[in-house]
């Protein structure tokens, strides 16, 4: 439903939408890092351990939230990416992009470029000589570096703009969902 895809790389996005059960604080003896750990109940019933390490944001018991989950291609790793609080009308952003693409995004190969530059190189350096067969070959694997930097930077601007967008969008999915389910109760 809220699936990122370009080009041949598909991230996938899902919400579990209940309410904070119970919150308790953790600390990291290794990180000494501050970690609040709550306890959602889902519509459903289904009970989901939620770990948050943003001081900034804090939920009681009782309040409505969604969460929004960022996971491969199969819907699987799931993490916590974007957090919204009904109660208070407030949600935030948990992840950053680069950290999406790093741990979600698969690399691509790079044996073909090398293999690609190695024949250019032999090619050129059959006609015209070694070096300038080094150098076409250099510059081929130049190129191919650089489309692959082009590349990444568009999978995280556009993974940075999704999330941002489905920050905004969530909220509205989800009361509109509430909306329509009263509604049809009432009819």
């Amino acid at each position: 439903m809220y699936d990122y895809k370009y080009d041949n790389v598909v991230v996938r996005f899902w919400t579990h939408r209940g309410e904070i059960l119970s919150r308790e604080r953790r600390r990291e003896p290794v990180e000494y890092e501050i970690e609040d750990e709550y306890w959602v109940r889902t519509p459903d019933g289904l009970e989901l351990q939620l770990v948050l390490g943003n001081p900034d944001f804090r939920f009681r018991k009782g309040d409505d939230l969604s969460v929004v989950y960022v996971g491969d291609a199969k819907g699987t790793n799931g993490l916590p990416a974007i957090v919204c609080n009904y109660s208070v009308s407030q949600s935030v952003v948990l992840t950053r992009p680069e950290w999406v693409y790093a741990r979600l995004v698969p690399p691509r190969s790079h044996w073909i470029p090398a293999l690609v530059t190695t024949v250019l190189s032999g090619i050129a350096a059959y006609f015209f000589g070694f070096w300038w067969g080094a150098s076409a070959g250099f510059g081929f694997y130049l190129l191919l570096r650089v489309e692959a930097a082009k590349r990444k930077k568009r999978i995280i601007g556009g993974l940075g703009a999704h999330l941002e967008q489905l920050r905004e969008r969530v909220p509205q999915d989800e009361n509109r969902v509430d909306v329509s389910s009263v509604l049809a109760r009432n009819l």
